[in-house]
């Protein structure tokens, strides 16, 4: 039940998203989902690559740098931890508008 209710609340957060956010969602999630099947630091590795991609967007001024791609990113590893199963190693997680 307490994981129907954070997917709920993460669902309902991310319908506020652009379609930018959506996509570091999914990004993040797949990235987690690979990174897992590795390292047990997976969520670190997936942030810091978030991470890395802000500063790149910041210096480069190709994109935009934005405090809340980071926190979707965040939404995107905490979704693949919700819906991780013990028997699957692999497994990734689509986020969609509605």
């Amino acid at each position: 039940m307490k994981r129907l209710v954070l997917i709920a609340i993460i669902l309902i957060a991310i319908s506020c998203f652009s379609d930018d956010k959506l996509l570091h969602i999914n990004v993040s999630s797949i990235l987690e989902s690979f990174f897992s099947t590795f390292s047990d630091k997976s969520e670190v590795i997936t942030f810091s690559i978030g991470i890395v991609k802000e500063v790149y967007d910041l210096l480069s001024k190709n994109g935009i740098c934005d405090f809340y791609d980071i926190l979707a990113d965040i939404y995107g590893i905490m979704l693949y931890k919700v819906h991780k199963f013990k028997d699957y190693k692999f497994l990734i997680v689509f986020v969609f508008e509605f």
